[in-house]
């Protein structure tokens, strides 16, 4: 069972932090021509990881690669990030390529592109077919200088897919992509082909297939004057709208598409004379008093030769400088628009001189200009080696409207809405120049990096997070309302966001968890301006931002990975990180947590003596950063199925060793227990077995059968002392999939994969066992899953009517196997598993089990039988399996539903007991030592042998012949000494120990 801390701390978020909106602005609004592709992100749970870490080509890496962790893709069934010590390796390229293959997921892909971050290079490639690129997969991997830290496959092996047409009409794509739009000057271009991931609900199996799309962008303006740039995917067979997206971010209107190449810096020239260029502007917001600054990369004309003021507005002349210059707000970095004029003027000059510029350009001119020229200074001294932004943005102020502001891309340039309907002029406000601006840089850097950053919450919160670290203010917005200088757009110090409950589909909205994220972890760093923002310019290049809007989950998460493995200092993730727990906090407390995969190990014992505590262990490797919540691990036990679960806590031993000491129970009792984690905020998670604390759906826990021996068997196959089986009653209505005792084939999603396994493959019993009760064998093991499941309704295995009356104790046992919710199974965890034991004959029932929760996996079940009923002669028990149908839902409600049933045994008190020798009681085991089978004769005939371990856990167990003979297979048993205990209904109890050996 794996520890699951996104859980624990979701569960903690829930509890403790009161996730209010922090938006005070009212004008955002969802683009209602706006589609989005369905999300692809599942959000991890225990269940399937678990199962998925069980595959061979996981289990063969993690065998090689100790300390390594994983997070699947449950939708794809790969992995989605794997991290840990560095491996050593010279290509990682060619190293990724053949992890794919070893876990036989052999895709095509796309040239490899290398992306630098900070101290790590990621390679990345996108799957492909037939040369075309499969939207939203990436083949990645990490490396840094000691080798690869982190890889992911987000892939599908399994490629079902339309032949793409060869020839295209591109004026129907065109149309498909405009249909049902009311634009004004509206255009469209087609652009490239991609395969597009769907989903068909018509085969219950490959329910993943690929529409062959082609990108068309649609530009124009609405009614209003707002500017539209839809990037549009058009099914290229049916001429479905998969997607539609804006990529103008804010609505507003455009002025101008002006991008001017300048110079790094002014020319050299003789310093003769000085001017200094001055403007009076808001630095901050309207509200605040303005002031006189020298405004930086100013364009002076003197004879036709453009000159740029640096160091404060200074512009220096030799002698033969003129005394005649024009100055424009067409700076190096901005280029101020209003209407279709710049701000320009011509001055005299006399020699030294201050001239302002306040009679030429307004204060909401002048305060864009120079807030412009902040936010590109403030990115160069972070991302030095960018040069997309050294362009002179045009910057439109008093665009007609009110309350807005936006970044236009392609001709990229940043608007601000002029003052009105209680608004101020958006230009004033110094933060909102730096998020239009911060538009600009996630924009044209992606693009630098061959990307594209199209995720509205990253491009939203990113945006943000430029704005916030340098007014270093987590206030964005205040005063852009002229009646209330404390109305504000969005605040990070307050009510934070969390992931997923804030999730809201409203890009803004959900990039406050982002930003919320980085701020709070810059908080918990020591509000170190210098430390966040290395952390966070080694990051931006991780192209999380392509992610799809709908699988912000999966964007997120990357992020913190990615954040961790930049703090690392020695490329081991597993040993923590400098700022390891700043980190974790910081994004944990909006919601955002990497999904553990630490494991506790527990074998579990089936039977203890009476009246003797009972030891129970576990093993669990809490690696980090889980380790930065762990508080201790728990064992919760209960006696009786109607009491409270008692905890213990368990005491650390060597290594990644826990005990506990359970306090000594009488015969006849079933202990029920199960183990979690608790952290260091109180909650509780990591169940093993999990879910088995789900009051409303429980899985099993584990359990112990306090002082008994077995009484009644039925193993289905050497005999069955519970009598006749009906297997189907004339009341069920399953068409397929009834009850049957028969040798099991098992199930697999994909055929020799036995973490994709559905059907039970074989039976329970220890040793030579064959048989079961399953729902339905499956006509082969390469047939896949849904072949011959439960399916259109119930079926039922109910026993005939049994005789304990006589018994004192009675606990009835029972393995079983139940699978409603398998990685490819339509409609999960909807229909129930249920078993019920009756007193009279069946006349009324009463419930044992009831659950949604699957376990695909041979599970035992143990109960005290008087705990539910009286005992009577007329005592039964039956087991349903159930696929319910739900009209109008995924084919039509149907789940797909597998159950078996195995080894069910009644226990009780053995009243006495007669231990012997070999030569007192005339019972012989031969031969000593054994290998690969152990007889054994002298035994009282059709007596109950079973064949147990030095620790007395069960290996096999069968019933002498009418003889007193009996034999097991033993090439399972491990080498060392057993005991054969053999237990008779008239109270023969006789004990033999043999000894196993192997070569």
């Amino acid at each position: 069972m794996r520890l699951g801390f996104l859980p624990l701390l979701f569960l903690f978020l829930l509890n403790s932090i009161c996730a209010l909106s922090q938006w005070s602005n009212p004008i955002v609004s969802l683009d209602p021509n706006e589609v989005r592709l369905t999300s692809t992100w599942i959000a991890p749970s225990d269940e399937v990881q678990t199962r998925m870490r069980s595959a061979n080509h996981w289990v063969e890496f993690s065998t090689d690669n100790p300390r390594w962790q994983v997070q699947f893709d449950e939708f794809t069934g790969t992995v989605h990030r794997a991290y840990g010590p560095a491996i050593a390796q010279d290509t990682p390229q060619a190293w990724l390529v053949d992890q794919l293959n070893t876990a036989g997921w052999e895709v095509e892909h796309t040239e490899w592109s290398e992306i630098t971050m900070g101290k790590h290079v990621m390679h990345r490639a996108q799957q492909s077919h037939e040369g075309i690129a499969v939207l939203g997969t990436e083949l990645t991997v990490k490396a840094g200088s000691n080798g690869i830290v982190m890889w992911g496959a987000q892939c599908f092996p399994e490629f079902s897919y339309t032949d793409f047409p060869l020839e295209m009409d591109v004026s129907a794509m065109s149309s498909a992509a405009t249909e049902g739009l009311t634009l004004l000057s509206m255009s469209s271009e087609v652009l490239t082909a991609c395969w597009v991931p769907t989903v068909n609900k018509t085969s219950e199996r490959n329910r993943i297939e690929f529409a062959p799309a082609m990108e068309v962008r649609v530009k124009g303006t609405d009614e209003v004057g707002v500017p539209v740039d839809y990037r549009t995917l058009v099914n290229a067979n049916s001429g479905e709208v998969l997607l539609r997206q804006n990529q103008v971010r804010h609505i507003g209107k455009p002025h101008g598409d002006k991008i001017k190449p300048r110079p790094m810096g002014p020319p050299a020239m003789l310093q003769l004379f000085n001017c200094q260029v001055t403007g009076t502007v808001h630095l901050t917001q309207p509200f605040e008093a303005p002031v006189e600054v020298g405004l930086d990369h100013v364009e002076s004309s003197i004879n036709g030769t453009a000159y740029y003021t640096s160091g404060g507005g200074v512009l220096a002349f030799d002698e033969d400088a003129p005394a005649e210059l024009t100055l424009s707000l067409d700076g190096l970095w901005s280029t101020i628009q209003s209407g279709t004029t710049t701000p320009s003027f011509d001055v005299t000059l006399q020699g030294d001189s201050l001239i302002s510029f306040d009679e030429a350009a307004s204060v909401r001119e002048l305060s864009a200009y120079h807030n412009v020229n902040r936010i590109h200074d403030h990115m160069q001294n972070w991302l030095p080696d960018f040069t997309g932004l050294n362009i002179s943005m045009p910057t439109a102020v008093d665009v007609a409207g009110t309350c807005n502001a936006f970044y236009t891309p392609g001709s990229p340039s940043i608007n601000f809405y002029s003052e009105g309907d209680g608004c101020n002029a958006f230009s004033l406000v110094s933060d909102v120049v730096f998020h239009e601006y911060g538009h600009g840089i996630n924009d044209l850097f992606y693009q630098s990096i061959g990307g594209a950053f199209s995720n509205g919450a990253m491009n939203e919160g990113y945006a943000d997070l430029w704005a916030v670290s340098l007014s270093e203010n987590p206030v964005l917005g205040a005063g852009c309302y002229s009646d209330d200088p404390s109305f504000f757009i969005r605040r990070y110090d307050e009510n934070p966001k969390v992931y997923p409950q804030d999730l809201v589909g409203e890009v803004h909205a959900d990039g406050e968890i982002i930003c919320g994220a980085w701020y709070d972890t810059h908080l918990l760093m020591g509000s170190d301006w210098n430390a966040t923002m290395s952390l966070f310019v080694s990051v931006f290049p991780g192209l999380q931002a392509q992610t799809q809007n709908g699988n912000e989950g999966e964007a997120f998460v990357e992020v913190l990975l990615d954040v961790l493995q930049a703090d690392d200092d020695d490329d081991d993730l597993s040993n923590g990180t400098p700022n390891g727990a700043s980190i974790l906090q910081g994004f944990a407390t909006h919601g955002i947590t990497l999904f553990s995969s630490v494991e506790i190990a527990h074998v579990p014992e089936e039977f203890t003596t009476e009246d003797a505590a009972i030891l129970l262990e576990a093993e669990a490797a809490i690696l980090f950063p889980f380790g930065q919540y762990f508080s201790n691990c728990e064992v919760f036990y209960r006696t009786t199925p109607t009491a409270p679960w008692e905890g213990l806590i368990m005491t650390p031993e060597s290594g990644d060793m826990f005990s506990a000491m359970l306090p000594a129970q009488p015969a006849g009792t079933v202990v029920e227990y199960f183990f979690g984690i608790n952290d260091t905020f109180g909650a509780t998670s990591a169940i093993s077995p999990y879910s088995a604390n789900n009051a409303a759906n429980p899985n099993l826990p584990y359990n112990l059968i306090v002082g008994l021996e077995p009484i009644y068997t039925d193993d289905q196959d050497d005999y069955s002392e519970f009598g006749f089986w009906e297997m189907g009653l004339p009341s069920d209505n399953a068409t397929t999939g009834e009850w049957e005792s028969t040798i099991p084939v098992g199930s697999f999603g994909t055929a020799g994969d036995p973490s994709s396994i559905c059907a039970a493959d074989e039976d329970h019993t220890p040793g030579d066992g064959l048989f079961a009760f399953v729902t339905g064998v499956s006509p082969g093991a390469d047939a896949g899953i849904g072949a011959n499941d439960v399916d259109g309704g119930s079926t039922t295995l109910q026993s005939e009517s049994i005789d304990i009356s006589d018994l004192t104790s009675p606990v009835m046992s029972y393995w079983r196997w139940y699978v409603n919710a398998p990685a490819s199974g339509a409609n999960p965890g909807a229909d129930w598993w249920q078993v019920h034991v009756s007193a009279d004959g069946g006349d009324s029932w009463v419930r044992v089990e009831e659950t949604l929760t699957q376990d695909i996996r041979w599970r035992r079940n143990a109960f005290s039988i008087a705990e539910y009923v009286p005992l009577t002669d007329a005592f039964k028990i039956r087991f349903v399996a159930s696929d319910s149908i739900r009209v109008g839902q995924e084919l039509e409600g149907g789940s797909l539903i597998e159950a078996a049933v195995d080894d069910l045994v009644i226990h009780d008190l053995v009243t006495s007991n007669v231990e012997g020798s070999l030569t007192s009681t005339g019972v012989m085991a031969w031969p000593v030592p054994a290998t690969t089978r152990l007889y054994s004769a002298g035994w009282a005939p059709f007596t109950r042998v079973q064949l147990l371990d030095a620790s007395g856990r069960l290996w096999a167990e069968k019933k002498s012949d009418a003889q007193g003979e009996v034999q097991f297979n033993i090439e399972r048993c491990p080498a060392g000494q057993v005991i054969m205990t053999g237990t008779h209904r008239q109270s023969e109890h006789i004990v033999k120990k043999a000894l196993i050996r192997r070569d």
